[in-house]
């Protein structure tokens, strides 16, 4: 009988190691099918802005920036935003072709306090983990005592810095529009983008990597409409978006701050 319970015993682990294995086999299989599909969620922000920061630097020839802020992520992320604008300063340099659009300064101002303004931010002061990104923000920023700033305080330096970095010489001649983005994304080459999806309160975006040809021709289609219709919403006689936009392309070559 003992030779028998140990043969069972010695079939049964047989059994689990194959199991084991072939579960192995199957999760690797998933994840090869995943990685091969041509559009993937890349998660919340701001965890896909290294996704972004990858884009940007394999680019070639262009690069179509549609999204909300100049510093994009300069708030939850400040080291990949950083990372974000030197990868486009350089990609400037390399003499790709940038078409880069955001909101104009008023709407930026106004969804910047919006973000702030909500219920999870009266008493940002008790929760330590939104403490300490504004502490960490403003000490980027060279504020004397971040500790005792307010809100009102960081809406001002996020307004600021944006306004500079759209006076860096890598980001003159960006579009500025005043319509509403429901989509922000990121095309390289017209061949790869990354896309993200705000929330209703932009309190948070869900973001996508792809490299489908059809999806990727309908962003620049949209794009190439809200450029137009920038320009067809401005009084007679103005031919931009904003005073600092350049003429839109017929047909493109190729912060999110919480």
């Amino acid at each position: 009988m003992e030779l028998i319970g140990v043969f069972l015993g010695v079939v049964a682990l047989v059994v689990g190691i194959y199991h084991v294995v072939e579960i192995r086999r199957a999760l690797a299989n998933l994840r090869a099918v995943q990685s091969s599909i041509s559009t993937q969620y890349l998660g919340k922000f701001p965890r896909f802005l290294k996704d972004i920061v990858d884009l940007v630097n394999g680019a070639r020839d262009s690069l179509v920036i549609f999204c909300d802020y100049p510093g994009y992520g300069e708030f939850s992320d400040p080291a990949k935003a950083l990372e974000y604008q030197q990868a486009i300063e350089r990609q400037k340099r390399a003499n790709v072709n940038i078409d880069f659009t955001c909101l104009d300064a008023a709407t930026r101002k106004k969804n910047i306090s919006d973000q702030f303004a909500g219920q999870e931010w009266v008493d940002w002061a008790k929760d330590e983990e939104k403490s300490e990104k504004v502490s960490r923000f403003l000490r980027n920023m060279g504020h004397a005592n971040p500790h005792n700033a307010t809100i009102t305080e960081v809406i001002d330096y996020l307004h600021a810095l944006d306004e500079r970095l759209l006076s860096e010489p890598y980001l003159q001649g960006a579009g500025q529009i005043v319509l509403h983005m429901p989509i922000y994304f990121w095309i390289a080459d017209a061949r790869k983008a990354i896309f993200t999806i705000p929330t209703v309160d932009r309190s948070f975006e869900h973001g996508f990597f792809t490299s489908d040809d059809a999806l990727i021709k309908a962003l620049l289609e949209m794009y190439l409409r809200y450029k137009k219709a920038a320009t067809a919403a401005l009084p007679a006689g103005n031919t931009g978006a904003t005073s600092n936009e350049h003429t839109s392309p017929s047909k493109p070559a190729g912060t999110n701050h919480e």
